[in-house]
């Protein structure tokens, strides 16, 4: 998908062929995708946990691309709950912001693009993780669910909320996809 990603600028070879032929910057293309991934990561662990962490008061500790850590020694149950969903909900808002983003006209097919994996990555971070803890009984979800009553069914709600969600965005940004493919 991502060599006809971009449709412009256009490169006409008027010898051979008049049809134009997209012009295909791997670089950028590779940049783009890093940045978004990146930004997504760091929205997830960096704003989204360490935002929660530090506004229940809480103490952070260590900040990866792959992990948060914090002090959460007399921190009551509600609060570790909130630092645990903080990173999805971060990465959902995110997604949505781009999504709203990709309504404007696009002034840069780089910049769509951008806005549109940007979105991607973030919706499917966002809804995939109620599903993979919902499945696997780790992580996020299964850290905020634990301890509530009727365990077992929260566990199922999150694989349905997961895998609808993540059905939803799927579609969603299959259509939104039309401009950078054709």
């Amino acid at each position: 998908m991502w060599l006809v990603i971009l449709r412009e600028p256009f490169l006409v070879d008027h010898d051979h062929d008049s049809r134009a032929t997209p012009a295909v910057d791997l670089v950028t293309i590779a940049a783009i995708g890093w940045l978004a991934g990146a930004l997504a990561d760091f929205i997830h662990e960096g704003l989204g946990h360490g935002g929660a962490c530090l506004l229940v008061g809480g103490k952070p500790t260590l900040l990866t691309t792959m992990n948060f850590v914090w002090d959460d020694t007399g921190i009551p149950r509600w609060a570790l709950r909130a630092v645990s969903a903080g990173g999805t909900i971060a990465n959902l808002l995110a997604g949505a912001l781009a999504l709203v983003g990709l309504r404007c006209p696009p002034s840069s097919v780089h910049l769509h693009y951008f806005l549109w994996l940007f979105a991607a990555i973030n919706l499917y971070v966002g809804t995939g993780y109620f599903l993979y803890s919902g499945f696997s009984n780790i992580g996020d979800w299964a850290n905020f669910i634990a301890g509530l009553p009727g365990y077992w069914l929260w566990r199922a709600l999150l694989v349905l909320i997961g895998g609808g969600g993540y059905y939803l965005c799927v579609t969603t940004m299959l259509g939104k996809a039309g401009p950078l493919t054709g």
